[in-house]
């Protein structure tokens, strides 16, 4: 008959560690602590007019050793000292705080666990901002604008930027279009449009050196601040600042890409001109008047944009007209549809058919309903069959 061995006699002595009492734990943790500082104070030193004396021994809550100033450096900066979710913009109702803490509490939870941990990428970020927006859009929030408001999500992506030194190396993240069409419109609702202007001047700086890299693109930047300007029926006077300045900064560095920011507002202006309050006369005038210097043939847009004039006595269907009348080969509704600014050709004849309506309701309300007849069925003969049928909503309605 067989003896069972003990699990003691056939595996090997081991040293397991007595459970700590609170004194011997505390003990413990006061060597630790001292053989770091001395550790630090090792290789930093004392500050020059900082050295210990019996005379001037000082509470180490005042920050008088090297190694006080080295723990204090760690945590005060951003990635450990994340931004209060709350609404700080006096637009913000200071009924969204609960809310907002409710909404955003797992993704601001996952995204300081991140940082804290050094694991933050931009493509996490950018995760991170994709789903506080789907949060914002199952919110309570009145606009998209309050909501990030007071989500904060600008200020900690931003404050991470900052901290973890990628603002060196403006690249690493502004060439990204899909995560900067995000966290632009979150840091202007948060207040931190000038940071955005600062990282403009590094590119404008970048321009200049011939030395230096690649400079990020700043025109889809600008777009970006451009189309924030007017998100939730914002400010058409606020979009077209931020061109002029974007145009100011920018005169001399390849002025031509100016286009793409302008065609952000411009859309705005006259297709999605019915969310706006009327703009300012001047403002209008200035931004229109970029077109004038821009080599690319922009001859539907200006069309358009006089039908859109903030002041009624300068409102004029000329341009219009002759583009769908005359249709020359310079200038008209052909050449704009099949001009080769964007590969979607379906967007091309929406904004054909935008602007055609538009003329067709001026020249009605002027009175000159036979020209607006004649118009309407150049649009509902040439225009209507490109859209798909599911999408052709633009029957007779003026």
């Amino acid at each position: 008959m067989f003896q069972t061995k003990t699990l003691a006699r056939v595996l090997p002595t081991l040293h397991k560690p007595l459970p700590l009492n609170r004194r011997e734990a505390q003990r413990l943790l006061d060597t630790l602590t001292a053989s770091f500082r001395k550790h630090l104070d090792t290789e930093h030193g004392w500050l020059p007019d900082e050295a210990p004396t019996a005379s001037t021994a000082q509470p180490t809550s005042t920050h008088r050793r090297p190694t006080d100033h080295h723990l204090s450096s760690i945590l005060s900066n951003p990635l450990f000292n994340p931004p209060t979710i709350s609404p700080t913009s006096n637009n913000a109702s200071s009924s969204h705080t609960k809310p907002a803490a409710a909404n955003f509490a797992k993704e601001t939870a996952v995204f300081d666990e991140a940082v804290a941990r050094g694991m933050m990428t931009v493509p996490r970020a950018h995760g991170f901002l994709i789903a506080v927006r789907n949060s914002i859009l199952r919110s309570s929030f009145l606009s998209i604008q309050d909501g990030m408001q007071a989500s904060g999500a600008g200020v900690r992506v931003a404050s991470w930027i900052q901290s973890s030194g990628m603002e060196k190396d403006l690249s690493s993240f502004l060439n990204n279009d899909g995560f900067l069409r995000l966290l632009v419109p979150f840091m202007v609702a948060e207040g931190l449009e000038e940071k955005l202007w600062s990282w403009l001047e590094q590119i404008r700086d970048m321009s200049s050196s011939p030395t230096a890299k690649k400079p990020p693109r700043w025109f889809f930047i600008l777009g970006a601040i451009a189309r924030a300007k007017t998100l939730d029926g914002g400010s058409l006077d606020a979009a077209y600042a931020s061109i002029l300045r974007g145009e100011e900064l920018f005169k001399h560095h390849d002025y031509q890409n100016l286009v793409h920011a302008w065609l952000i507002v411009w859309w705005q202006s006259t297709v999605k001109a019915w969310r706006f309050s009327p703009a300012s006369e001047d403002l209008f005038e200035n931004y229109v008047a970029i077109s004038d210097h821009l080599k690319r043939p922009l001859v539907l847009q200006r069309a358009h944009l006089d039908l859109h004039h903030p002041n009624p006595a300068k409102t004029t269907p000329d341009r219009a007209v002759r583009l769908f009348m005359e249709d020359g080969p310079k200038g008209g509704w052909r050449e704009a549809l099949s001009a080769p600014q964007n590969k979607n050709s379906g967007l091309r004849a929406n904004q054909v058919m935008s602007l055609g309506l538009d003329t067709v309701k001026y020249l009605s309300e002027a009175g000159d309903s036979a020209l607006a007849q004649r118009i309407l069925e150049i649009l509902q003969r040439e225009i209507e069959p490109l859209f798909p049928a599911s999408e052709k909503a633009f029957r007779v309605s003026y």
